[in-house]
C-alpha cells in the first residue's frame, strides 16, 4: 500500500494485491525488504520472502522485476516446489575426497519416554539432489524403546533433478509406541568430492487409516527448524549446520534481507540475500555483481550518507560487520565487534558517521552496540526503563529490563538522537543517541489473546506468552496478574480465563496454562485464585506427565474450562492426549470444590483431541458437551455430568469450540457452524461457506 499523507490513509497498490508479485514481509527476514529512491519517490524496489527484487517507476502502480541473482557465478538449479507445497529445507553438506565414512545426518529428539506412533505405518521423506551433481543415496532412522534401538530403511538413490522419496515401514520397528529419536541420513555412492546443498521436504507420519490425515513433523515453514538439528555423532563430522528454510518454488527462493538504495547516490543498489550474500548494482539495478567472497548469509546494508557517500557497512549475522570505503566494491571484517551475537540491523548517524548503531541477538536476547568512534571501540546495553502502565507484562520483573531479540533499529531523520528499536518483548525508544532507552510499547501491542470475559464489573484475559490480566477501567489500563515474573514451569501460553463471582461476594479466576519448555517437558495444569488474583495456586489431581499422542499440537494443552451455572464449584477441565507409555492419557477431568481438585473421568470421549471444545447447558447442568477432532471426531454428549459419554448426529468432522445459550441451543464450531435447539438431538448447517475454520 502507498500513503502520500503521512500515513494517514492508504491507497492499495493493484498489482500487489492477493499475493500477486509475492510482496509481502517474512517475520525476521524482509522487514526491509522495501527502498524508495530518494533523488525520485516515485521509484520503488522491493524484495520478498522468494528471494526476488520488483522495481516500480510510477509509485507501486506497476512493476517489474530484477534478476541480481543472475550474477551468480555457481550453478543455481536448486529444483522444482516442495512436493507438500509448503517449504523445504536445505542441508549444506561438504564431503571431501577420498574419505568414504563422511556423511550428513540431521535429526529430531522426541521425548525420554518416547511418542506413541502405533496409528501410523510409515515415516515418509522427500529428499532433493541438484541435477549434475555426485550420486547419493538417502535413508530414514528411528531409535524406539527402551533401549533406544536403532532401525533405518535401506538406502535409496536419490534421482539428481527430481524429488525422491524415502520411506521407512514401521513393522521394522522395535517398539512403534515408544520412538525416542528420529534421524535423516544422506551419504555418497561414489568417492568423489561434493559440497553444496540437499534439499529435504516435509518429514511426515503415514496413518495406518487413509481416513486420517498425515502427521507432518517437520515442515520448514518457520525460521526455527522446529526441533531438528544438525547430528553431533562423530561419524557425520563433515554435516554443517541447517543453512535456511524457503517457502516457495523458486530455486532461489531464501528470503531477501533488505534492499537498500544509496542515500547520496541513488544509482547505487545493493541487495542483501539470506542465503546468497550480497549483491551490488552501480546503475539502478541493470547490472549487478555478486559479492561472493562475503558471507552467505546477509541480513542488512547501511551508509552512503552525505558526509561519507563512499562509506558502507554490512552485517552478516553470527558471520560479523564488514566495511567498505569504496562504495561496496571491496569489504574488510571488522573483527572487534562484540562476538557470538546475529547481527541484525545497522544505522550510521547522517551527521557523523563514525557513529555506528548496531542490534543484535544471542536467542532471544537482544543487544544494542554502539560504537562512537568509527569502530575503534564498542559500547554494549540492553538495559531499558520499563512503561508498566502501557506495557503490564511481566511487572515483577521490577522497573527496568533487558532487551529481548531485537528486530529493526531506526534514526528519526530529522533528529538523528532519536532512535527506535523493536524487539520480541518490549519496543525502546532513546531520544539521547543510544546512551539510554525507554520502553515504548504504548499502542503497538501485538499480544496474542485467546480469551476475553467479564466478571464484577473487570474484564478478564488470557494471551499466548504473556498471561492473565484483569481491566478494572473498562480496558483502559491492565494489571498484569500471572505470571508477574518469568518463572519455569509457570510462564508459558495461557489458553481460557474462568471468572467467577461467589456467593459470598469473592471472585475466584481459574485459567489453564500450558508452560514453556526449559529444562523439562512441563505437563498443562491450571492456576486458581480465590480473591480476585492477589495470590495463586495450582490445581491438584491433574497429571504431572505430558501426553504426546493425539494432540492438536503434537504435546497436551489445557484449553477448555466450563463451569456448571447452578454450582461454581463443578468445573469440567478438557486437555487433549490419548493414553501412551502405560499411562492414562488427558481429556476430561472434573472439579467438585472449585478447581482446588481435579479428577480424571473413568469415562471418556472417544476422540479426546480437541481445541476449546466443552460446554455445559444451563438449562440442565448435567448435560455436558465435549467438541473433539482427528479420528473419531464429532460432538459428543453426557447426560450426568461426564459419568458416560454418546456420540451426536452431528456430521463427524474437526470441531475446535462448543457453547451454548442460556435457553440451551448448542453450537459447534468446525468447518461449518452446526446449531441443535433440542439439546444435541439433531443438527442443523447454519452457515453456507466452505474452506474456514470456525474457532
Amino acid at each position: 500500500a502507498r500513503s502520500c499523507d503521512g500515513a494517514a490513509s492508504w491507497t492499495p497498490l493493484a498489482e500487489t494485491r492477493n499475493g500477486a508479485r509475492r510482496l509481502s514481509a517474512r517475520r525476521g527476514s524482509t522487514v526491509r525488504g522495501v527502498a524508495v529512491d530518494p533523488a525520485d519517490p516515485r521509484v520503488v524496489y522491493a524484495g520478498n520472502a522468494r528471494g526476488e527484487l520488483w522495481r516500480s517507476a510510477d509509485g507501486g502502480d506497476s512493476w517489474s522485476r530484477l534478476d541480481f541473482l543472475a550474477a551468480l557465478s555457481r550453478d543455481t538449479s536448486s529444483g522444482p516446489a516442495a512436493p507438500l507445497g509448503t517449504g523445504f529445507l536445505w542441508l549444506g553438506v561438504d564431503f571431501p575426497q577420498g574419505d568414504w565414512s563422511a556423511h550428513a545426518r540431521i535429526e529430531r529428539f522426541l521425548s525420554e519416554s518416547g511418542f506413541d506412533w502405533s496409528d501410523y505405518r510409515a515415516l515418509s521423506a522427500k529428499v532433493y539432489l541438484p541435477a549434475g551433481k555426485a550420486q547419493m543415496s538417502a535413508s530414514i532412522a528411528i531409535q524406539s524403546g527402551s533401549g533406544w534401538t536403532w532401525v533405518e530403511s535401506p538406502f535409496r538413490n536419490l534421482v539428481p533433478g527430481q524429488w525422491t522419496e524415502v520411506t521407512l515401514d514401521f513393522d521394522k520397528l522395535t517398539d512403534p509406541s515408544s520412538c525416542r529419536l528420529v534421524h535423516l541420513l544422506i551419504r555418497r555412492q561414489q568417492n568423489d568430492a561434493y559440497k553444496g546443498e540437499i534439499g529435504i521436504d516435509a518429514v511426515t507420519l503415514l496413518p495406518k487409516d487413509p481416513s486420517d490425515r498425515p502427521l507432518v513433523v517437520g515442515d520448514w515453514e518457520s525460521k526455527d527448524f522446529e526441533g531438528w538439528r544438525k547430528s553431533n555423532a562423530g561419524d557425520a563430522r563433515f554435516t554443517r549446520a541447517i543453512r535456511s528454510s524457503r517457502t516457495a518454488a523458486d530455486p532461489e527462493s531464501a528470503p531477501v534481507s533488505s534492499v537498500v538504495v544509496s542515500p547520496s547516490d541513488p544509482r547505487l543498489l545493493f541487495v542483501a540475500h539470506s542465503s546468497h550474500g550480497l549483491f551490488r548494482s552501480a546503475d539502478r539495478g541493470a547490472t549487478w555483481t555478486h559479492l561472493a567472497p562475503l558471507p552467505r548469509n546477509a541480513r542488512h546494508v547501511a551508509g552512503g550518507v552525505r558526509a561519507a557517500p563512499r562509506l558502507f557497512y554490512a552485517a552478516f549475522g553470527k558471520a560479523g560487520l564488514f566495511r567498505s570505503e569504496d562504495a561496496g566494491a571491496t569489504w574488510t571484517k571488522l573483527d572487534n565487534v562484540p562476538g557470538g551475537v546475529d547481527i541484525r540491523e545497522i544505522a550510521l548517524d547522517p551527521r557523523d558517521p563514525r557513529t555506528v548503531h548496531l542490534i543484535a541477538t544471542s536467542g532471544w536476547n537482544g543487544q544494542y552496540i554502539v560504537s562512537r568512534d568509527g569502530c575503534a571501540s564498542w559500547n554494549v546495553n540492553r538495559q531499558f526503563k520499563r512503561d508498566l502502565v502501557g506495557n503490564p507484562t511481566l511487572a515483577g520483573d521490577g522497573p527496568t529490563g533487558q532487551l529481548s531479540s531485537a528486530t529493526d533499529i531506526a534514526l528519526s531523520p530529522a533528529n538523528p538522537d532519536r532512535i527506535v528499536i523493536s524487539a520480541n518483548w518490549n519496543n525502546l525508544v532513546s531520544h539521547d543517541g543510544g546512551r539510554s532507552w525507554n520502553e515504548a510499547s504504548r499502542g503497538a501491542d501485538i499480544t496474542c489473546f485467546h480469551d476475553l470475559r467479564f466478571a464484577a464489573g473487570s474484564v478478564y484475559a488470557v494471551a499466548m506468552d504473556e498471561g492473565l490480566f484483569r481491566s478494572d477501567d473498562n480496558g483502559s489500563t491492565w494489571t498484569n496478574l500471572a505470571p508477574t515474573h518469568y518463572t519455569p514451569g509457570l510462564s508459558g501460553h495461557q489458553w481460557r480465563v474462568l471468572p467467577q463471582v461467589l456467593p459470598d461476594g469473592r471472585v475466584r479466576i481459574l485459567s489453564t496454562v500450558s508452560a514453556w519448555r526449559a529444562d523439562r517437558d512441563y505437563p498443562p495444569f491450571v492456576l486458581v485464585s480465590e480473591d480476585n488474583g492477589a495470590t495463586f495456586s495450582r490445581s491438584a489431581g491433574l497429571p504431572e506427565y505430558r501426553s504426546h499422542t493425539n494432540c492438536m499440537w503434537g504435546e497436551a494443552h489445557a484449553r477448555a474450562i466450563a463451569a456448571d451455572p447452578s454450582n461454581p464449584d463443578v468445573i469440567y477441565l478438557g486437555i487433549d492426549g490419548d493414553p501412551e507409555n502405560g499411562n492414562a492419557g488427558e481429556g476430561v477431568f472434573k472439579s467438585t470444590d472449585g478447581g482446588k481438585t481435579f479428577a480424571q473421568l473413568p469415562a471418556q470421549p472417544a476422540s479426546r483431541r480437541m481445541f476449546y471444545g466443552i460446554a455445559v447447558d444451563p438449562t440442565d447442568p448435567q448435560r455436558v458437551f465435549w467438541a473433539a477432532c482427528g479420528k473419531d471426531s464429532g460432538v459428543f454428549r453426557s447426560l450426568d455430568g461426564g459419568a458416560s459419554w454418546e456420540k451426536t448426529s452431528c456430521p463427524p468432522e474437526w470441531f475446535f469450540n462448543i457453547d451454548i445459550t442460556p435457553s440451551g441451543t448448542v453450537l459447534a464450531g468446525g468447518s461449518h457452524l452446526w446449531i441443535s435447539r433440542d439439546h444435541g438431538d439433531t443438527w442443523t448447517r447454519a452457515t453456507p461457506f466452505d474452506g474456514v475454520t470456525i474457532c
